[in-house]
């Protein structure tokens, strides 16, 4: 195609100049690979970093429903093992805080252990983060307060939110697969354009 000295059409040249680069300089793309994820392994293990990590994962569109309801389903089970296994409730709340595993949620958390111990609700705590915590699931932890069986309220929450957990996991494969199609369709798209459409030129010159 070179020796024709015809110019070129774009997803030719892209396609040529990928794969020159990447064949001269593979040992680079590898260390700047290794470097990138290095470096954001070890801001991610700073506690600015976890925290602007969290707050990342929770706004990922279809990543960051999944992940709200996996933190709700693991607070609710956690906290109403341990209410159920007669700890106060403010050191069952810090203790659920911290195996929630997001910070953000954790600090939500820990505030409405703090209030807890000044007499304040649970519920009313929750209800400042609509963001974090949905209103049937604010509701909910209301009615356990008031009727005082928290602990059973939240195992019920815990079954729902798990398999809500399970549903969008099931939704989210679904659309995995048509996905890996059409980004494999598009390449392959590329390819055989960049190959086509030049000898489609030379052709029609002839």
């Amino acid at each position: 195609l070179k020796e024709t000295g015809t110019d070129l059409p774009l997803p030719t040249r892209i396609v040529i100049f990928v794969s020159d680069f990447s064949r001269a300089w593979w040992w680079l793309i590898l260390v700047l690979f290794g470097v990138a994820l290095g470096g954001i392994i070890k801001y991610i293990s700073t506690p600015e970093g976890r925290r602007n990590f969290d707050a990342f994962l929770l706004k990922v569109p279809l990543i960051g429903d999944l992940a709200r309801k996996m933190f709700l389903a693991r607070f609710a089970e956690s906290l109403s093992t341990l209410i159920e296994g007669g700890l106060p409730i403010a050191q069952a709340i810090e203790f659920s805080g911290e195996v929630v595993g997001n910070k953000i949620y954790q600090e939500a958390i820990f505030k409405a252990r703090d209030g807890v111990r000044k007499g304040e609700s649970i519920s009313s705590i929750l209800k400042e983060y609509p963001e974090l915590f949905p209103p049937m699931f604010i509701q909910m932890v209301y009615v356990g307060e008031r009727s005082g069986s928290l602990d059973k309220t939240l195992k019920n929450m815990v079954g729902f939110y798990q398999g809500e957990v399970q549903r969008t996991l099931d939704n989210l494969l679904g659309l995995l697969e048509p996905a890996m199609i059409l980004f494999l369709g598009i390449g392959v798209a590329i390819v055989v354009a960049s190959v086509l459409l030049p000898l489609y030129n030379i052709s029609s010159q002839l």
